[in-house]
């Protein structure tokens, strides 16, 4: 996660963080590389993964909201036209086309549940969506950030969901310890 404010001298201060779920290797040639994020991009399980792992943000940005960290959601909604291709990084490859739509909650902003981008690193590549919420204003930074650190690790995407159930079922069946 990140946050930040969101221009300088700004007193609105943003938490972003993006649900990374749903992987595929680089390839090794360009052809290759093409057919394993189209694998990617058309796999219903890696979408369900990454829709799962926004939920379980979603959860997080919204008891985040009850305890007064992040602006409530009916607070200054709307819906934002995305334009301007400098705002998206040269790293994302869209898996649609057209224009994109992000709603805004005041404390949640989510891509549209089809608004997946591909998150392109040297060796692996990821479906990714980007989450974003406006710290109340009298939230401290430090207790924001204690919260997402504490409830945002691990996500589904790591050990299942929901997390106790998953642990113990990853406990009982898989052969290497992880804790």
């Amino acid at each position: 996660f990140r946050l930040s404010a969101t221009s300088h001298g700004s007193k609105t201060r943003v938490v972003q963080t993006e649900a990374l779920a749903g992987t595929r290797p680089r390839g090794s040639t360009p052809e290759a590389d093409r057919q394993l994020l189209q694998d990617l991009i058309t796999s219903d399980k890696d979408r369900s993964e990454n829709v799962i792992t926004g939920d379980f943000i979603e959860e997080v940005f919204e008891d985040m909201s009850s305890i007064g960290l992040l602006l409530e959601k009916d607070e200054d909604s709307v819906i934002i036209d995305i334009e301007d291709e400098a705002n998206i990084p040269s790293n994302r490859a869209e898996l649609n086309t057209g224009r994109r739509k992000r709603k805004v909650f005041g404390s949640i902003q989510r891509q549209e549940e089809n608004m997946f981008f591909v998150r392109r690193l040297r060796q692996l590549q990821h479906i990714c969506r980007l989450f974003e919420g406006r710290l109340a204003d009298d939230a401290q930074s430090s207790d924001a950030i204690r919260h997402l650190l504490q409830n945002l690790h691990p996500t589904p995407a790591l050990n299942g969901y929901p997390s106790a159930a998953a642990l113990d079922f990853i406990r009982m069946y898989e052969s290497a310890s992880f804790d």
